[in-house]
């Protein structure tokens, strides 16, 4: 009788830790999806998740899936320390006064805006439309293959979306989708 009390014991400890874990601990997981995201992402869990860094001159990590690159820009937080190198004096003016930057304390902060960019192959009116309701979006901007940038609601979360077709760095088309995140406290990010 005791074995089973323990054992009993024991599953609903687990159950409890289980639950607990599921309701407090935030999922911090990139979403692969054009028109959704997940707002508890960091920096620490898009390289767990295969994201690595793009050259650009913003802090920058992407992922490509297939014709699908999404990536997200970053805020830069640090310390600037100023040092003086050189001073060239005459009597009582100084002539030169050379100093140093030396940049200390680095850090990527918030996530500040994600950009999805699908490669379509000769794209048109219909198969834009066609690829935005597939993904329980609704355009919600007047636009045309002239001006080929406009604004989707996503159904599901009403998030707006900023969407152009352009062409990527290797010149072929792209649906580009772009959400900036709103901003939120750093320490979040940072987790």
């Amino acid at each position: 009788m005791r074995k089973i009390i323990t054992i009993l014991l024991v599953l609903s400890n687990l159950g409890l830790g289980a639950f607990l874990i599921l309701t407090f601990v935030k999922d911090r997981e990139p979403i692969f999806h054009p028109f959704d995201v997940n707002f508890n992402m960091t920096e620490k869990s898009l390289l767990k998740n295969g994201y690595k860094t793009i050259p650009e001159d913003v802090p920058l990590l992407g992922k490509r899936n297939g014709d699908t690159l999404i990536y997200y820009q970053f805020d830069e937080e640090y310390d600037i320390e100023t040092e003086p190198v050189k001073v060239i004096s005459d009597g009582d003016t100084i002539i030169e006064n050379w100093s140093t930057e030396k940049v200390s304390n680095y850090r990527l902060t918030n996530i500040r805006w994600r950009r999805c960019e699908i490669r379509i192959n000769n794209p048109d009116s219909t198969q834009i439309e066609e690829f935005i309701r597939k993904y329980n979006g609704c355009i919600i901007s007047d636009w045309n293959m002239e001006n080929p940038r406009f604004f989707v609601r996503n159904k599901n979360n009403n998030l707006i979306y900023d969407c152009s077709l352009q062409k990527d760095q290797e010149f072929k088309d792209v649906l580009a989708i772009s959400l900036f995140f709103p901003k939120i406290q750093a320490e979040r990010q940072i987790q």
